[in-house]
């Protein structure tokens, strides 16, 4: 009997002790990849710098230290999806395309942000076909980007693919009455079905 207490006494601290330790509380969630950890201080602080600089829409300048970033860090293909990111405050939209590809090059295509943003340029460049393979993939890495869904909504719309024709079954391709809209309901003095 003794035991058993002492067991599920055990138990019981072993489940609940994480729920109350400070050690897993959301704000120390992060978790820190080898590579994070190989990027060097310089190459950081010029980063985090030009992330700055960008946040108060100074573009032409945060450009400098995004570049300084990649001078350090070869590799560094968060930096190279900010210059994108610059560039297109800028208008300098193939100079944001080529850095949105680079960066996806860097990443082997993990990274969905750049994904994403080279879809949205395709879409502005009138690349539908090539946008929409691009955002699709951006989708499958963070299949919760509103603008991800939003330029595929694009994309599909100039393919021909976002429009849908709704036909009522057993009309036989007549056209749908039109219903009263809520103007003219409102103005005859009924009130909206609920």
């Amino acid at each position: 009997m003794r035991t058993r207490f002492g067991m599920s006494w055990l138990l019981a601290a072993c489940l609940c002790l994480p729920l109350l330790s400070r050690a897993q509380s959301p704000e120390s969630n992060y978790v820190v990849s080898v590579r994070e950890l190989s990027i060097p201080p310089k190459a950081l602080h010029a980063f985090q710098k030009g992330i700055e600089l960008l946040a108060k829409k100074d573009a032409a300048r945060s450009l400098p230290q995004f570049q300084r970033a990649i001078a350090e860090f070869a590799n560094f293909y968060e930096a190279y999806y900010k210059m994108g990111v610059a560039d297109l405050k800028l208008w300098r939209i193939t100079d944001a395309e080529q850095a949105f590809r680079k960066s996806i090059d860097l990443s082997g295509g993990q990274y969905a942000h750049p994904l994403l943003a080279l879809g949205a340029v395709l879409n502005y460049q009138q690349e539908f076909a090539e946008a929409e393979a691009v955002i699709r993939t951006g989708l499958d890495l963070d299949p919760t980007s509103w603008t991800g869904h939003y330029s595929l909504g694009w994309a599909l719309l100039f393919l021909g693919l976002g429009v849908v024709r709704f036909e009522p079954p057993g009309r036989g391709g007549e056209k749908c009455p039109r219903s009263a809209s809520a103007d003219d309901r409102f103005r005859a003095g009924s009130t909206p079905a609920r």
